[in-house]
């Protein structure tokens, strides 16, 4: 897995980019990467799956956690793009229902205050 994590809107959006398989030897650093980006963003924390090949059942779990804390801390937190195996997966779980899903960084950001 690979992973970049940055700022956008003068700090107020964090975006963590994944690629690659989500499984569970890189759980750590999956969480790591969320948890700074939660810690580095003041309102919205987006997701970018456009280049992630496979998530394990753990990777979904560390997406539910994330955007938890997301929730807890008065942020929002969306996923951009995944790939349509991934989202026939988050619809099957029906976690289509707590995500809102974007197909690209620009359309997410057109929607945050």
């Amino acid at each position: 897995m690979e992973v970049e994590v940055k700022t956008l809107a003068e700090g107020k959006v964090g975006l963590v980019a994944f690629a690659g398989e989500i499984d569970f030897s890189v759980l750590g650093d999956m969480r790591t990467a969320l948890d700074q980006a939660l810690a580095e963003s003041s309102s919205s924390l987006l997701v970018d799956l456009s280049s992630v090949t496979f998530i394990a059942s753990d990777g979904l779990g560390v997406l539910i956690d994330s955007q938890r804390k997301a929730e807890e801390n008065a942020r929002t937190f969306d996923l951009i793009h995944p790939q349509p195996h991934i989202l026939g997966m988050l619809r099957k779980t029906q976690l289509t229902r707590l995500f809102k899903i974007f197909e690209t960084v620009d359309d997410a950001l057109a929607t945050l205050p």
